[in-house]
């Protein structure tokens, strides 16, 4: 049983978006997201246990740390000198 001729697949091949900053493109790297997801997750754990907190005060901790650690630059100073 094949297709018959003419008839269109179940599914669309797509493009993969264009990366417009090259200091981004490893965020598309194989488990990535998981890993981000899996740090926060024990950093939430480490301060839920070291501190005894309630949980929604150990994310609120988790969250302020997470963005104090980002670097303060104006937001095109990360675009690749090529794309200027």
């Amino acid at each position: 049983m094949g297709r018959r001729a003419g008839s269109y697949p179940y599914y669309v091949e797509a493009a993969p978006p264009v990366d417009v900053n090259k200091n981004t493109e490893w965020f598309m790297y194989p488990g990535v997201w998981t890993t981000y997801i899996l740090l926060l997750f024990f950093a939430w754990l480490l301060v839920l246990s070291v501190s005894a907190c309630s949980p929604g005060i150990a994310w609120t901790v988790v969250n302020l740390a997470h963005f104090a650690v980002r670097p303060a630059s104006p937001p095109d100073s990360f675009i690749h000198p090529s794309i200027h």
